[in-house]
C-alpha cells in the first residue's frame, strides 16, 4: 500500500456540469430582486466563489459591496431554494467522464482519501452532488460559504481531513483537482499537488502550471501516479 493520499475535488467542470442551470438560478433571484441590473451575467465565473460571483455581479451594476456583505447571503439562500427546484434527483447534473468509475475505485484504496475545495457554498454543493449521485464519497471539504477567497480553502479542507479521517498527509500527498486556473492558483499558493483537467471552460494555456494535464478522467490507468 502507498502513503496516505489526500484528493481535494472541485465539482462544476471537474465532477459535473450543471448544463447552464445553477447559473440560470443565480441569475433569476438576483434579478427578482434588482431587475433593473443588467450587466455581469457575461462574467466568466468558473473556479471563483459563489459569493464572489455575486459581488461581481452587484458591482459591474453599479452596486459596491464587499464580498462579505450580509446581502450576499441573502441572495445565496434564495439561489439555493431556486437550486433545489431545477436541479434534482429527477433533473440531476451530468456527471463528466470517467468520474463514478473514479470514485467507486478511489473507494476501494486504504490509503487514498477524498474531500472538496470548491467555490460553492457548501448547502448548494450537497444539492449538485447528491442529485448526481456522488455526495456519499465526500466526508470533508472547504467552501465558498467558509470563505470568500478560494486560495483560502484548501488548508480548511486539510484541517477538516485531519480531523475527520485522523490521519496526516504529506503535502506532495495531497492533489487539488480541478478544471479553471483558480484551481491550480490555489493549489500553487498553497504548495500543493495539482491535476487539471480539460472539462471545463478553460483554455488549456491557462492550466500550464498544473503538475499533471488531462483531458478528463475517463482512464484510470492516466491516474495510477495517484491511485497506486
Amino acid at each position: 500500500m502507498g502513503t496516505n493520499k489526500l484528493l481535494l475535488f472541485d465539482i462544476d467542470g471537474t465532477l459535473i456540469t450543471g448544463r447552464g442551470i445553477p447559473k440560470a438560478a443565480a441569475i433569476k433571484v438576483i434579478h427578482k430582486r434588482f431587475p433593473h441590473f443588467t450587466n455581469g451575467y457575461e462574467i466568466p465565473f468558473s473556479g471563483m466563489t459563489d459569493p464572489l460571483i455575486v459581488q461581481q455581479v452587484l458591482n459591474v451594476n453599479g452596486m459596491h459591496i464587499e464580498p462579505t456583505d450580509p446581502l450576499i447571503n441573502e441572495i445565496l439562500d434564495d439561489f439555493i431554494v431556486e437550486l433545489a427546484k431545477n436541479l434534482n434527483h429527477k433533473n440531476p447534473p451530468d456527471l463528466l467522464p470517467g468520474v463514478k468509475k473514479l470514485l467507486i475505485e478511489c473507494s476501494k484504496k486504504e490509503n487514498i482519501f477524498l474531500g472538496l475545495v470548491t467555490g460553492n457554498i457548501m448547502h448548494g454543493a450537497k444539492i449538485k452532488l447528491a442529485a448526481a449521485g456522488i455526495y456519499k464519497f465526500f466526508a470533508v471539504g472547504a467552501f465558498g460559504s467558509d470563505h470568500w477567497d478560494r486560495n483560502k480553502l484548501p488548508l480548511i479542507a486539510i484541517n477538516r481531513a485531519l480531523n475527520y479521517f485522523n490521519l496526516d498527509f504529506n503535502k506532495d500527498d495531497i492533489w487539488i483537482i480541478g478544471d479553471s486556473r483558480k484551481d491550480v492558483e490555489c493549489a500553487k499558493k498553497n504548495r500543493l499537488k495539482c491535476l487539471a483537467v480539460e472539462t471545463g471552460k478553460t483554455d488549456v494555456a491557462q492550466l500550464k502550471d498544473a503538475d499533471i494535464i488531462l483531458k478528463n478522467l475517463n482512464n484510470i490507468k492516466d491516474l495510477s501516479f495517484i491511485l497506486n
